[in-house]
Protein backbone atom coordinates (compact mmCIF):
# COMPACT_ATOMS: atom_id res chain seq x y z
CA UNK A 1 0.00 0.00 0.00
CA UNK A 2 1.50 3.48 -0.65
CA UNK A 3 -0.50 6.78 0.70
CA UNK A 4 -0.20 10.27 0.79
CA UNK A 5 -1.86 12.37 3.45
CA UNK A 6 -2.71 15.75 4.93
CA UNK A 7 -4.25 15.05 8.59
CA UNK A 8 -3.32 16.00 12.07
CA UNK A 9 -3.90 14.32 14.90
CA UNK A 10 -3.61 10.24 15.24
CA UNK A 11 -4.61 8.27 12.82
CA UNK A 12 -3.61 4.10 12.99
CA UNK A 13 -2.65 1.65 9.86
CA UNK A 14 -3.84 -1.85 10.59
CA UNK A 15 -4.36 -5.02 8.26
CA UNK A 16 -5.32 -8.01 8.36
CA UNK A 17 -7.39 -11.46 6.65
CA UNK A 18 -10.55 -11.68 6.39
CA UNK A 19 -13.08 -14.99 6.44
CA UNK A 20 -16.09 -14.36 4.08
CA UNK A 21 -17.63 -17.53 5.40
CA UNK A 22 -17.94 -16.16 9.18
CA UNK A 23 -17.90 -12.60 8.53
CA UNK A 24 -15.03 -12.26 11.04
CA UNK A 25 -11.43 -10.75 11.40
CA UNK A 26 -9.09 -14.22 10.92
CA UNK A 27 -5.94 -12.22 12.10
CA UNK A 28 -5.23 -8.75 12.38
CA UNK A 29 -2.29 -6.54 12.66
CA UNK A 30 -1.82 -3.05 13.96
CA UNK A 31 1.82 -1.07 12.86
CA UNK A 32 0.72 1.89 15.26
CA UNK A 33 0.99 5.67 14.44
CA UNK A 34 1.42 6.40 10.33
CA UNK A 35 4.29 8.65 10.53
CA UNK A 36 4.51 12.23 9.69
CA UNK A 37 5.89 11.80 6.59
CA UNK A 38 3.58 13.37 3.33
CA UNK A 39 3.83 9.93 1.68
CA UNK A 40 4.23 6.44 2.66
CA UNK A 41 4.86 2.98 1.94
CA UNK A 42 3.73 -0.10 3.95
CA UNK A 43 4.30 -3.47 3.06
CA UNK A 44 3.09 -5.66 4.99
CA UNK A 45 5.92 -7.56 6.11
CA UNK A 46 5.85 -8.73 2.69
CA UNK A 47 2.40 -10.06 2.28
CA UNK A 48 -0.79 -9.45 0.96
CA UNK A 49 -3.44 -8.79 3.53
CA UNK A 50 -7.17 -9.19 2.76
CA UNK A 51 -7.65 -5.80 3.97
CA UNK A 52 -6.45 -2.45 5.52
CA UNK A 53 -8.13 0.21 7.48
CA UNK A 54 -7.26 3.33 9.27
CA UNK A 55 -8.69 4.38 12.77
CA UNK A 56 -8.14 7.80 13.70
CA UNK A 57 -8.68 9.51 17.37
CA UNK A 58 -10.73 12.23 18.18
CA UNK A 59 -8.57 14.81 17.61
CA UNK A 60 -7.88 13.95 14.31
CA UNK A 61 -8.54 15.82 11.62
CA UNK A 62 -8.53 14.36 8.07
CA UNK A 63 -8.28 16.78 4.81
CA UNK A 64 -7.10 14.16 2.55
CA UNK A 65 -5.72 10.70 2.25
CA UNK A 66 -4.60 9.20 -1.97
CA UNK A 67 -4.13 5.35 -1.41
CA UNK A 68 -2.63 3.11 -4.12
CA UNK A 69 -3.20 -0.29 -3.31
CA UNK A 70 -4.47 -3.67 -4.85
CA UNK A 71 -6.36 -6.33 -2.26
CA UNK A 72 -5.98 -10.06 -2.61
CA UNK A 73 -7.97 -12.65 -0.79
CA UNK A 74 -4.97 -14.34 0.26
CA UNK A 75 -4.80 -17.43 3.63
CA UNK A 76 -3.08 -15.85 6.57
CA UNK A 77 0.42 -16.34 6.51
CA UNK A 78 0.63 -15.35 10.35
CA UNK A 79 -1.81 -18.28 11.18
CA UNK A 80 1.30 -19.74 13.33
CA UNK A 81 1.75 -16.73 15.11
CA UNK A 82 -1.55 -16.58 17.02
CA UNK A 83 0.24 -19.17 19.85
CA UNK A 84 3.44 -16.58 20.01
CA UNK A 85 3.40 -13.45 22.11
CA UNK A 86 6.24 -10.76 21.48
CA UNK A 87 7.76 -7.55 22.23
CA UNK A 88 9.75 -4.79 20.74
CA UNK A 89 13.07 -3.33 20.84
CA UNK A 90 12.80 0.42 21.78
CA UNK A 91 12.35 2.58 18.49
CA UNK A 92 11.10 -1.25 16.92
CA UNK A 93 14.34 -2.09 15.45
CA UNK A 94 13.81 -6.01 16.19
CA UNK A 95 11.47 -8.02 17.97
CA UNK A 96 11.34 -10.28 21.27
CA UNK A 97 9.63 -14.07 20.93
CA UNK A 98 8.34 -13.67 24.70
CA UNK A 99 5.84 -16.26 25.06
CA UNK A 100 3.70 -19.53 23.58
CA UNK A 101 0.33 -20.99 23.81
CA UNK A 102 0.85 -23.97 26.42
CA UNK A 103 -1.56 -26.35 24.03
CA UNK A 104 1.02 -25.59 21.09
CA UNK A 105 2.37 -28.87 19.73
CA UNK A 106 4.50 -27.38 16.83
CA UNK A 107 6.59 -24.11 16.92
CA UNK A 108 7.96 -22.72 13.96
CA UNK A 109 9.33 -19.61 15.39
CA UNK A 110 9.07 -17.04 12.04
CA UNK A 111 12.04 -14.63 11.58
CA UNK A 112 9.36 -11.64 11.18
CA UNK A 113 7.03 -10.31 13.03
CA UNK A 114 5.13 -7.03 11.93
CA UNK A 115 8.21 -6.10 9.76
CA UNK A 116 10.76 -6.87 12.38
CA UNK A 117 13.25 -9.59 12.45
CA UNK A 118 13.06 -11.98 15.33
CA UNK A 119 16.15 -11.65 17.17
CA UNK A 120 15.95 -13.22 20.87
CA UNK A 121 14.02 -16.08 22.48
CA UNK A 122 13.49 -15.02 26.26
CA UNK A 123 13.34 -16.43 29.62
CA UNK A 124 10.57 -18.55 29.95
CA UNK A 125 8.88 -18.02 26.37
CA UNK A 126 8.37 -21.66 26.48
CA UNK A 127 7.52 -22.78 30.07
CA UNK A 128 5.32 -25.01 31.19
CA UNK A 129 4.27 -26.09 27.29
CA UNK A 130 3.93 -29.30 28.51
CA UNK A 131 2.50 -30.46 24.92
CA UNK A 132 5.32 -29.18 22.78
CA UNK A 133 7.42 -31.68 20.72
CA UNK A 134 9.43 -29.78 18.70
CA UNK A 135 10.84 -26.11 17.74
CA UNK A 136 12.47 -24.62 14.87
CA UNK A 137 14.67 -21.66 14.88
CA UNK A 138 14.95 -19.03 12.07
CA UNK A 139 18.08 -17.68 11.05
CA UNK A 140 17.16 -14.28 12.29
CA UNK A 141 17.70 -15.48 16.39
CA UNK A 142 20.82 -14.46 17.68
CA UNK A 143 20.25 -14.67 21.57
CA UNK A 144 18.43 -17.80 23.09
CA UNK A 145 18.09 -17.11 26.54
CA UNK A 146 18.71 -19.33 29.68
CA UNK A 147 15.41 -21.33 30.61
CA UNK A 148 13.75 -20.13 27.50
CA UNK A 149 12.25 -23.77 27.22
CA UNK A 150 12.33 -24.69 30.50
CA UNK A 151 9.73 -27.40 31.92
CA UNK A 152 8.75 -28.54 28.23
CA UNK A 153 8.63 -32.18 29.22
CA UNK A 154 7.24 -33.52 25.64
CA UNK A 155 10.16 -31.84 23.61
CA UNK A 156 12.30 -33.83 21.87
CA UNK A 157 13.82 -31.68 19.51
CA UNK A 158 14.49 -28.05 18.41
CA UNK A 159 16.62 -27.52 15.15
CA UNK A 160 18.25 -24.44 13.52
CA UNK A 161 18.23 -22.99 10.42
CA UNK A 162 21.09 -23.88 8.70
CA UNK A 163 21.65 -19.83 7.43
CA UNK A 164 22.03 -19.16 11.44
CA UNK A 165 25.39 -17.04 12.42
CA UNK A 166 24.83 -17.77 15.69
CA UNK A 167 23.82 -20.98 16.59
CA UNK A 168 23.64 -24.23 14.85
CA UNK A 169 21.56 -27.62 16.02
CA UNK A 170 22.87 -31.35 15.57
CA UNK A 171 20.88 -34.30 16.86
CA UNK A 172 17.73 -32.51 17.82
CA UNK A 173 19.78 -30.32 20.29
CA UNK A 174 21.09 -26.16 19.95
CA UNK A 175 24.88 -25.48 19.84
CA UNK A 176 27.07 -22.94 18.88
CA UNK A 177 27.80 -21.91 15.00
CA UNK A 178 31.25 -24.09 15.67
CA UNK A 179 29.63 -26.68 16.85
CA UNK A 180 31.80 -27.16 20.22
CA UNK A 181 29.84 -25.80 22.55
CA UNK A 182 26.05 -27.30 23.56
CA UNK A 183 23.19 -23.86 24.27
CA UNK A 184 20.15 -25.92 24.80
CA UNK A 185 18.97 -29.53 25.00
CA UNK A 186 15.09 -30.46 24.48
CA UNK A 187 13.66 -31.28 28.30
CA UNK A 188 12.17 -34.39 26.95
CA UNK A 189 15.29 -36.31 25.38
CA UNK A 190 16.01 -39.04 27.09
CA UNK A 191 19.43 -39.97 25.35
CA UNK A 192 21.86 -37.57 24.01
CA UNK A 193 24.41 -38.14 21.07
CA UNK A 194 27.12 -35.34 21.74
CA UNK A 195 28.96 -34.16 18.89
CA UNK A 196 32.41 -34.72 18.54
CA UNK A 197 34.93 -32.31 19.44
CA UNK A 198 32.94 -31.18 21.81
CA UNK A 199 34.53 -28.22 23.93
CA UNK A 200 31.77 -27.12 26.50
CA UNK A 201 28.34 -27.67 28.91
CA UNK A 202 26.72 -24.67 28.30
CA UNK A 203 25.30 -22.56 30.90
CA UNK A 204 21.46 -24.41 32.01
CA UNK A 205 21.72 -26.20 28.52
CA UNK A 206 20.48 -29.50 30.50
CA UNK A 207 18.43 -27.90 33.01
CA UNK A 208 15.31 -29.65 33.62
CA UNK A 209 15.78 -32.70 31.00
CA UNK A 210 14.14 -35.22 33.98
CA UNK A 211 14.09 -38.19 31.41
CA UNK A 212 17.72 -38.52 31.60
CA UNK A 213 18.86 -41.30 34.35
CA UNK A 214 22.36 -41.27 33.30
CA UNK A 215 25.25 -39.25 31.04
CA UNK A 216 28.63 -39.60 30.03
CA UNK A 217 30.36 -36.41 29.19
CA UNK A 218 32.91 -36.32 26.60
CA UNK A 219 36.68 -36.55 27.14
CA UNK A 220 37.06 -33.47 24.98
CA UNK A 221 34.56 -31.25 27.27
CA UNK A 222 36.91 -29.03 29.44
CA UNK A 223 34.60 -26.93 31.18
CA UNK A 224 30.56 -27.15 32.53
CA UNK A 225 28.32 -24.49 32.51
CA UNK A 226 26.10 -22.53 35.19
CA UNK A 227 23.61 -24.21 36.17
CA UNK A 228 24.59 -26.97 33.38
CA UNK A 229 22.68 -30.17 35.24
CA UNK A 230 20.34 -28.39 37.40
CA UNK A 231 16.65 -30.22 37.90
CA UNK A 232 17.75 -33.21 36.34
CA UNK A 233 15.36 -35.02 38.59
CA UNK A 234 15.78 -38.35 37.21
CA UNK A 235 19.84 -38.54 37.01
CA UNK A 236 21.42 -41.02 38.99
CA UNK A 237 24.61 -41.11 37.82
CA UNK A 238 27.08 -38.04 35.69
CA UNK A 239 30.46 -39.51 34.65
CA UNK A 240 32.49 -36.57 34.16
CA UNK A 241 35.90 -36.83 32.81
CA UNK A 242 39.55 -35.92 33.76
CA UNK A 243 39.65 -33.18 30.72
CA UNK A 244 36.90 -30.67 32.90
CA UNK A 245 38.77 -28.18 34.75
CA UNK A 246 35.93 -25.62 35.47
CA UNK A 247 32.48 -26.51 36.83
CA UNK A 248 30.43 -23.16 37.17
CA UNK A 249 27.82 -22.91 40.38
CA UNK A 250 25.02 -24.66 40.64
CA UNK A 251 26.03 -27.27 37.99
CA UNK A 252 24.19 -30.17 39.58
CA UNK A 253 21.77 -28.20 42.10
CA UNK A 254 18.57 -30.34 42.66
CA UNK A 255 19.82 -33.61 41.31
CA UNK A 256 17.83 -35.41 43.60
CA UNK A 257 18.70 -38.56 42.57
CA UNK A 258 21.89 -38.38 42.07
CA UNK A 259 23.59 -41.06 43.91
CA UNK A 260 27.51 -40.52 43.43
CA UNK A 261 30.11 -38.45 41.90
CA UNK A 262 33.51 -37.97 41.02
CA UNK A 263 35.17 -34.58 41.14
CA UNK A 264 38.19 -34.61 38.55
CA UNK A 265 41.63 -33.95 39.92
CA UNK A 266 42.27 -30.79 37.63
CA UNK A 267 39.69 -28.82 39.49
CA UNK A 268 40.54 -26.36 41.73
CA UNK A 269 37.26 -24.64 43.37
CA UNK A 270 33.96 -26.20 44.00
CA UNK A 271 31.92 -23.32 43.66
CA UNK A 272 28.41 -21.82 45.08
CA UNK A 273 25.57 -24.13 45.27
CA UNK A 274 27.74 -26.43 42.90
CA UNK A 275 25.32 -29.71 44.76
CA UNK A 276 22.81 -28.04 46.76
CA UNK A 277 19.65 -30.35 47.21
CA UNK A 278 21.28 -33.45 45.66
CA UNK A 279 19.40 -35.30 48.58
CA UNK A 280 20.33 -38.33 47.86
CA UNK A 281 24.26 -38.19 47.11
CA UNK A 282 25.67 -40.34 49.48
CA UNK A 283 29.35 -40.37 48.41
CA UNK A 284 31.53 -37.84 46.65
CA UNK A 285 35.64 -37.67 46.57
CA UNK A 286 36.55 -34.17 47.06
CA UNK A 287 40.82 -34.35 44.66
CA UNK A 288 43.84 -33.06 46.06
CA UNK A 289 43.29 -30.01 43.42
CA UNK A 290 40.69 -27.98 45.71
CA UNK A 291 41.85 -25.58 47.51
CA UNK A 292 38.16 -23.81 47.88
CA UNK A 293 35.11 -24.55 48.48
CA UNK A 294 32.18 -22.13 48.17
CA UNK A 295 29.08 -20.88 49.64
CA UNK A 296 26.26 -23.60 49.90
CA UNK A 297 28.45 -26.42 47.58
CA UNK A 298 26.91 -28.77 49.42
CA UNK A 299 23.97 -27.23 51.19
CA UNK A 300 21.14 -29.71 51.53
CA UNK A 301 22.60 -32.77 50.65
CA UNK A 302 20.89 -34.72 53.65
CA UNK A 303 21.77 -38.17 52.34
CA UNK A 304 26.28 -37.38 53.02
CA UNK A 305 27.59 -39.10 55.65
CA UNK A 306 31.18 -38.42 54.90
CA UNK A 307 33.30 -36.73 53.15
CA UNK A 308 37.00 -35.91 53.64
CA UNK A 309 38.56 -31.78 53.19
CA UNK A 310 42.82 -31.77 52.17
CA UNK A 311 45.29 -29.33 54.35
CA UNK A 312 45.08 -28.43 50.46
CA UNK A 313 41.37 -26.46 50.95
CA UNK A 314 42.55 -22.49 52.02
CA UNK A 315 39.08 -21.51 52.10
CA UNK A 316 35.63 -22.90 52.82
CA UNK A 317 32.46 -20.89 52.30
CA UNK A 318 29.79 -19.86 54.34
CA UNK A 319 27.67 -22.74 54.52
CA UNK A 320 28.64 -25.09 52.60
CA UNK A 321 27.62 -28.21 54.38
CA UNK A 322 24.20 -26.46 55.23
CA UNK A 323 21.50 -28.89 55.95
CA UNK A 324 24.22 -31.96 55.86
CA UNK A 325 23.02 -33.16 59.82
CA UNK A 326 23.99 -36.56 58.98
CA UNK A 327 27.53 -35.50 57.79
CA UNK A 328 30.71 -36.49 59.20
CA UNK A 329 33.86 -34.65 58.29
CA UNK A 330 37.53 -35.55 57.99
CA UNK A 331 39.48 -32.41 58.00
CA UNK A 332 43.55 -33.03 57.36
CA UNK A 333 44.02 -29.35 59.05
CA UNK A 334 45.04 -29.30 62.60
CA UNK A 335 42.46 -26.98 63.37
CA UNK A 336 40.45 -24.42 60.96
CA UNK A 337 42.36 -22.19 58.64
CA UNK A 338 41.90 -18.54 58.74
CA UNK A 339 40.77 -18.43 55.37
CA UNK A 340 37.81 -20.87 56.52
CA UNK A 341 34.12 -18.92 57.28
CA UNK A 342 33.12 -18.88 61.00
CA UNK A 343 29.82 -20.96 59.65
CA UNK A 344 31.69 -22.97 56.94
CA UNK A 345 29.77 -26.45 58.55
CA UNK A 346 26.24 -25.13 58.13
CA UNK A 347 24.22 -27.92 60.43
CA UNK A 348 27.17 -30.46 60.89
CA UNK A 349 27.48 -30.47 64.74
CA UNK A 350 31.22 -29.50 66.40
CA UNK A 351 31.64 -33.40 67.37
CA UNK A 352 31.15 -35.03 63.92
CA UNK A 353 34.21 -32.97 62.65
CA UNK A 354 37.67 -34.60 62.90
CA UNK A 355 40.92 -32.26 62.73
CA UNK A 356 44.62 -33.36 62.53
CA UNK A 357 43.80 -36.73 60.27
CA UNK A 358 45.92 -37.31 57.47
Amino acid sequence: MKFSRNYVGSLIVSYGWWDSASSSILYEVSDGEIPPSASANYYFDGCQPSFFKFTASDTAKITSITLTYSCKEASNPFANNRMFSFSFMPKKSSSYLVGCDESAVTAIIPSTYRGLSVTRICYHAFYRCYSLTSIEIPLSVTTIEDYSMFECPSLTSITVDPNNTVYSSANGIVLNKAGNIIKCVPNGMTSVVFPEALYGIGNYSFAGCASLTSIAIPSSVQSIGYGAFSYCSSMTSIAIPESVTMIEDFAFGYCSKLTTITIPSRVERIKGTTFSDCSALASISIPESVTEIQYKAFSNCSSLTSITISHWVTSVGSKAFEGCSALSIICQASSKPSGWADDWNGDVASESITWGSL
